[in-house]
């Protein structure tokens, strides 16, 4: 499982390693990958998104869209614009700190 994430004011890295946390606790077995897209190796990240059996991406909302930085670590595909995400990858999930 990898958690790829970005933030402004950390709570979306709150709530990326609550879910981290979440998923071991209740599957002990499961390894769980937390980046910070920010900051992280985009190739390591996108190596991980490939390899895993689910992938949650958490953004700060801007304009119900997301973050620059995360669309363009993700791919412009996750992000419809007015109408929110639009993933392609079988399981995924989403996560988002309010903010504008």
């Amino acid at each position: 499982m990898t958690v790829a994430y970005d933030t402004m004011w950390e709570g979306t890295t709150k709530i990326a390693h609550r879910i981290a946390e979440e998923i071991n606790r209740q599957s002990p077995g499961t390894v769980v990958k937390v980046f910070n897209i920010a900051k992280a190796d985009k190739n390591e990240v996108m190596t991980e998104v490939f390899k895993s059996k689910a992938i949650a991406v958490g953004s700060p909302t801007v304009s119900n869209s997301m973050q620059s930085n995360t669309r363009g670590a993700v791919g412009t595909e996750w992000d419809s614009g007015d109408v929110g995400y639009r993933p392609t990858y079988p399981r995924w999930g989403g996560a988002s700190a309010p903010s504008w």
